[in-house]
């Protein structure tokens, strides 16, 4: 698991810087990288550990690989608070009440879409989309304000199970939101949080279990 985990890191780190290098900036890939840096460190610490043994152990007898999951939580949640910090830093704390200007984003980025799928209904969407926001500025700030708030609240999602599962939904919604209006579905951020905030895969395998006891 570290030697996986280290070379998919490597492999996501040099590939996205290499591309961000040539001028092209995205960041749909940044929470994957974090999470896998957080996981290259956990378990390259753990294999350092094994060397001084009894070594260290976490309270509780807590696991590399549970520690493993919060660590991937706590990346996750960074990389959202982080996002919003430099939101109200750059806009001075005046991010929501300029969000009405956020039209000229989804103009770029819909046309960016149009020329390279070439479909021709997304320009009429944006059409309709950048009228109605321009018309309603108050909702459009409420609406995207509140994606603000979800971000900003990311670090509160760690708190327990529960939390981790209504930050999972609050997250998802923001992400059909963006994709809705802004034409940026961040696929990969989504799976991120199925997997470790909504915990998907895990609750997959309890109800396999659930079945195979059950008949």
């Amino acid at each position: 698991m570290p030697l996986v985990t280290a070379l998919l890191c490597l492999y996501v780190v040099a590939r996205e810087s290499l591309n961000n290098s040539q001028g092209a900036i995205e960041h749909a890939w940044n929470a994957v990288a974090a999470v896998l840096l957080a996981q290259a460190a956990l378990y390259g610490f753990q294999t350092f550990n094994e060397f001084f043994r009894p070594g260290f152990r976490f309270a509780g007898g807590v696991g590399y690989d549970r520690m493993a999951l919060f660590w991937s939580q706590q990346a996750i949640a960074a990389v959202y608070f982080t996002a919003a910090l430099t939101k109200l830093i750059e806009s001075r704390g005046a991010w929501a009440w300029h969000t009405p200007r956020i039209v000229i984003q989804i103009v770029k980025s819909t046309r960016q879409a149009y020329y390279t799928r070439l479909e021709p209904g997304s320009l009429e969407h944006c059409e309709s989309l950048v009228r109605s926001m321009s018309r309603h500025p108050h909702w459009t700030r409420l609406l995207l304000g509140a994606g603000l708030l979800v971000e900003l609240a990311a670090p509160l999602f760690l708190y327990n199970r529960a939390a981790s599962a209504a930050g999972g939904v609050l997250l998802i919604a923001f992400h059909l939101v963006n994709r809705r209006y802004m034409r940026l579905p961040f696929k990969e951020q989504q799976l991120l949080v199925g997997i470790f905030f909504l915990q998907v895969p895990f609750a997959l395998v309890a109800l396999i279990e659930f079945c195979g006891a059950a008949f």
